[in-house]
């Protein structure tokens, strides 16, 4: 299945000029690790993956994307600035202080705000290691037993 950016290499060549680059290039690894970035950090706020006329996604894809080459090509400290960027952009748009802003201008926010909360179906579940005290800590070779002969 073919992946479909949230920018292309025109959206990504109208921002940032790249010399010795090619399209291939620019598509498979920077704007590829646009999207990646932009899925990973926007995930556990967003609905993935965007559609096509979020603006914002595109933008972010395409900053991500050049923050990969500034990295390859230039020294640290403009990469850093760059990062520094969309950190902020990213924790604005995940705490719900800027939208995420579509073609036709409709603002999105964030869902509920709830950043990185993550749900398990094991969250009650008691490791067997904790503060008890040793003697307390062992594993019982016959719990499995034990459970099936509760369900009998």
């Amino acid at each position: 299945m073919a992946i479909t950016y949230y920018a292309s290499f025109a959206d990504f060549t109208a921002q940032y000029s790249l010399r010795g680059s090619t399209d291939e290039e620019v598509n498979s690894d920077y704007l590829y690790y646009g999207w990646n970035m932009v899925n990973i950090n926007l995930g556990a706020c967003f609905t993935l993956p965007f559609s096509s006329n979020n603006a914002t996604a595109k933008l972010l894809n395409v900053m991500y994307g050049y923050y990969k080459y500034a990295l390859k090509t230039q020294n640290q400290d403009d990469s850093g600035e760059i990062k520094d960027n969309l950190d902020e952009i990213i924790e604005n748009l995940c705490t719900n202080n800027a939208p995420m802003v579509l073609t036709d201008g409709t603002a999105l926010f964030a869902q509920g705000n709830q950043l990185n909360q993550v749900w398990s179906n094991t969250e009650d579940y008691k490791t067997v290691f904790d503060m008890r005290e040793p003697v307390d800590q062992r594993i019982d070779p016959d719990k499995i037993q034990a459970e099936w002969d509760e369900d009998i």
